[in-house]
């Protein structure tokens, strides 16, 4: 954390946040990213076995 964000150095400071159809706006937006990036993660280990595959093609070890 920044340090100015600390809660025993906030001096009871209100932090603005967005009106809260924004902020479910926000939330939506980044669900949907972390869909995607787990969507992505899935698909690794079939690239990288295809790229293995090819690999040991072109080097003879298949």
């Amino acid at each position: 954390m920044a340090a100015g964000l600390w809660p025993s150095t906030s001096c009871g400071d209100e932090i603005p946040l967005p009106p809260l159809e924004e902020q479910r706006r926000l939330v939506a937006e980044l669900d949907a990213e972390a869909a995607q990036m787990e969507a992505v993660r899935a698909l690794l280990p079939r690239f990288e076995a295809k790229i293995q595959r090819v690999l040991d093609r072109v080097w003879g070890t298949a």
